[in-house]
């Protein structure tokens, strides 16, 4: 095939590209765009917006950050994480992670790839932003960072099928990588992520493949260029995904082997071995293999630099989602036993003699096999599970933005049913399988379109296996079919006359692309007039959370016991450290809150949370996964959380006198309704009165009236307490008992007027006496206590008040015309009040 490469072929390869790119570039990516940056420009509540801090890592001050991901996965957010971390030290490279599995940190082993494309966008003028701080130029480049991945891979993808295969080859690849469902959603604007480079890796080995593939069919010898990219891309794609890898690994080495099968089959069918070739079916065992040698060989180099050099990995046991040393001798080792195998055949096929040396290399080659063969045993079963299909919250999820999940692909189809994401889904795979298998079965097809489609049907075959079985996989599946596209696009231009194969090419071009493409359009018609999707309303939640207990816990920090998915926001949005995570490289952490939330006693608990400096432990209304941890670490497969628990405790509200509930609300905004945050700070054993006052008063301010009332019963049986007297006076208020709210009241100044008063009493509930003692109108010992606690206040105390008790306090005494004595309390009581509030109640 001779190709022309002038001026005008040019534009024409430019153009549909520039097609492609429009579309995308309208619709889907200025979707989630707009989303985005609705969702980042979002206020929050509780606290102010934390200012620009060129000296912060993150560019904001206290480490915040502020970009709100669209994903479901929380890859996105260690990434950009870990960006900003290595423009901030000023390497290169992430090795530690020091905000999980506190106090401890965990190593980090997986590819740099992502966080190295984010940090160098980062750096981009008109991208990132040269004028902003880091921290925050990193956030503005992640928002393009995957939109760019894409653009770039696809009009590489379409010039090199168009120089490899001809005009309508770059069209059709063109718009199948730009185009096709879910392939589109793994690249979403503000999420990079590793499986974002390992999608293109895959497309362009594929593509390199069928290439090497078709060249060596047709009789022209094999094409270096093309073996190399393929190793090249390949060696990349173990670096980054290693089960993805494996995976084509697998598929090359069957597609060998029932290549040689296949062609030894029809010339046995045959009248003899020269004649095998007249049905044009055994054009399969054409061509040499010699090239997956080459193929290997690069790609093993390749993967064992970029592994020395990114060096995160080194040193670290086995994992799926890392790449080890072992993996790419295995594959050189795969190489090599193809390519030996298949010399010993072709000497076979020819009828001549196979010496001693052949024999020999085929030994060694068998050899080779077996070692890869073992390499992939150990890497499916040797850790702990399955390396490819290792369950996961991901691993259920067609699509990166949590559209469809399900466990698998037939669990999927039986509760979609035929519907259009189930077309949009099905069609681009099944539309160019159909063809490729007509022109398999077509006895004039032409060899090199043949092998090509045998070796990339075999590999996406592997592919669909492996996506039947976990949906997280059809948008790799759909990558590696753009390998195939060419062979079927050139093989129906031979078959078909000039008319009539351009209406079948554009048919089965809209047949495949036109679901996924409306779909893709009404999901962003959808979301664009959606005030907010629920899970949407929980990351806003989540971050107004974050920046509220940023703020309460100063520079100390806090160390956060909480739900995976929940901990990873916190960590994120608030800077803060944290035990659990849903890193897969957290295993340490992981197992620490098993243990933490399962163990029998409360002593036993009290002491893993203190080994481990845990501060605050968290219950999100939306995420029960703590609830499932704790199942875990007692051998239950389902049922009730264990009441003796720590989390059975705190579903009980049963809790422990070292923990106190820490009030903190969200709104009544559209959207958010339903969402709450349960929080309680791990603090020196408290009196029994004094923990169930402090309960009250959380009941009070989260709005439970029924666990009110029952803490109000648990408080009348301390009499003669001013704590519980105080409590108990708090409550009736709030439940508009006027009546018991006297008869507290009575008991509340009996007690705080006798002898020693009030001052025996902790800070935070001498505040709550003046609030009482002003509910109910007696404002000279309001005034009193009062100006005890204007005097005596310190920043420790300041953040022991909850929002709501904080903004009263600073209201009181601006209308009692009292003054906090501490300068740095009195601003820090300021801060920790949103600008509403701070408007509301003036500057006491």
């Amino acid at each position: 095939m001779k190709f022309s490469f002038g001026l005008m072929t040019a534009v024409g390869a430019v153009a549909p590209v520039l097609l492609v790119l429009a579309v995308l570039g309208a619709g889907w990516d200025r979707m989630w765009l707009k989303r985005v940056d609705r969702l980042t420009a979002f206020a929050g509540w509780s606290v102010d917006v934390a200012a620009m801090d060129a000296d912060s890592a993150t560019g904001y001050a206290g480490g915040v950050r502020r970009l709100v991901p669209p994903v479901e996965d929380g890859e996105a957010m260690q990434t950009i994480m870990a960006a900003q971390a290595m423009l901030a030290s000023g390497e290169w490279v992430v090795r530690q992670v020091d905000h999980e599995n506190a106090p401890e940190g965990r190593p980090e082993g997986t590819a740099s790839v992502a966080r190295w494309w984010v940090a160098l966008l980062a750096r981009i003028p008109g991208i990132g932003g040269a004028e902003a701080a880091q921290g925050v130029a990193v956030e503005r480049a992640a928002r393009l960072a995957d939109p760019l991945l894409h653009g770039l891979w696809l009009a590489a993808m379409a010039m090199a099928a168009w120089r490899w295969f001809g005009r309508g080859a770059g069209v059709w690849v063109a718009a199948a990588a730009g185009l096709s469902y879910p392939l589109v959603t793994v690249f979403v604007p503000a999420a990079p992520a590793r499986e974002s480079w390992g999608v293109v890796l895959a497309g362009v080995q594929a593509l390199a493949l069928c290439r090497w593939r078709w060249t060596a069919c047709r009789g022209g010898g094999e094409s270096r260029t093309a073996a190399l990219v393929a190793g090249l891309s390949g060696g990349a794609l173990l670096w980054v995904c290693p089960a993805a890898q494996v995976l084509m690994a697998i598929g090359v080495a069957l597609s060998a082997i029932w290549a040689g099968g296949w062609g030894w089959w029809q010339r046995r069918k045959a009248d003899g071995a020269r004649s095998g070739v007249r049905n044009g079916r055994s054009a399969i065992d054409a061509g040499g293999w010699a090239g997956l040698r080459f193929w290997a060989a690069a790609g093993a180099a390749v993967a064992l630099s970029l592994w020395w050099l990114d060096g995160a990995g080194r040193g670290l046991p086995l994992r799926p989602e890392r790449m080890h040393w072992a993996h790419a001798v295995a594959w050189l080792a795969l190489g090599e036993a193809l390519a030996g195998g298949a010399g010993v055949c072709a000497a076979r096929r020819g009828g001549g003699t196979v010496g001693v040396r052949a024999w020999a290399r085929a030994a060694g080659s068998g050899v080779c096999a077996l070692g890869f063969a073992a390499a992939v045993l150990v890497a499916v079963h040797g850790y702990g599970g399955s390396a490819l299909f290792e369950a996961d919250p991901a691993a259920a999820r067609l699509s990166r933005v949590g559209m469809v999940e399900a466990q698998s692909l037939g669990a999927w189809l039986a509760a979609e049913g035929a519907s259009g994401p189930a077309m949009a889904v099905l069609l681009p795979v099944v539309v160019p399988w159909g063809l490729a298998a007509w022109l398999w079965w077509r006895r004039r097809s032409d060899e090199g379109e043949r092998g090509a489609i045998a070796l990339m049907g075999t590999v996406a075959a592997v592919f669909l296996v492996a996506a039947v079985v976990q949906l997280r996989w059809w948008a790799w599946l759909e990558a590696v079919l753009l390998g195939l596209i060419p062979a079927v696009v050139v093989g129906v231009r031979q078959a078909l006359g000039l008319p009539f194969r351009r209406w079948v090419l554009a048919g089965a071009a809209i047949l495949a692309l036109a679901p996924g493409l409306l779909f893709v359009i009404r999901t962003a018609q959808r979301l664009g007039d959606a005030e907010w999707t629920p899970r949407e309303a929980a990351r806003l939640v989540a971050r107004d959370y974050a920046w509220w207990l940023a703020a309460r816990a100063g520079d100390a920090g806090a160390v956060v016991l909480a739900p995976p998915g929940f901990s990873t926001e916190v960590v994120y949005f608030g800077g803060l450290r944290t035990v659990a995570s849903l890193e897969p490289q957290n295993e340490a952490g992981l197992a620490a809150a098993i243990r933490i939330v399962s163990a029998k006693s409360r002593g036993e608990t009290q002491a893993l949370l203190e080994a481990r400096g845990v501060t605050h432990v968290v219950l999100p209304s939306w995420d029960l996964s703590l609830d499932a941890l704790a199942r875990i670490g007692r051998g239950q497969a389902g049922g009730e959380v264990p009441a003796d628990s720590l989390v059975g405790a705190l579903h009980r509200w049963a809790l422990p006198l070292w923990l106190r509930p820490v009030a903190y609300s969200v709104p009544p905004l559209p959207g958010f309704d339903g969402f709450a945050v349960d929080t309680f700070a791990v603090v020196e054993e408290q009196e029994a009165a004094e923990a169930a006052a402090r309960l009250a008063e959380f009941f009070v301010e989260t709005g439970r009236a029924e666990a009110l009332r029952a803490v109000r019963r648990r408080l009348a049986r301390m009499s003669g307490n001013l704590a519980a007297a105080v409590g108990r006076a708090r409550a009736a208020y709030a439940l508009r008992d006027r009546a018991g709210f006297e008869e507290a009241l009575g008991e509340v100044v009996a007690l705080s007027s006798g002898p020693g008063g009030a001052v025996w009493m902790p800070w935070d509930r001498r505040v709550s006496l003046a609030l009482v003692l002003a509910d109910g109108g007696r404002m000279e010992l309001a005034r009193r206590e009062l100006a005890r606690c204007a005097a005596e206040i310190d920043a420790e105390g300041v953040r022991d008040l909850s929002t709501v008790a904080l903004a009263r306090f600073v209201e009181l005494c601006g209308t009692l015309g009292l003054r906090v004595a501490d300068p740095e309390a009195r601003d820090l009581s300021l801060r920790l009040l949103p600008q509403a509030v701070r408007e509301r109640v003036g500057r006491g």
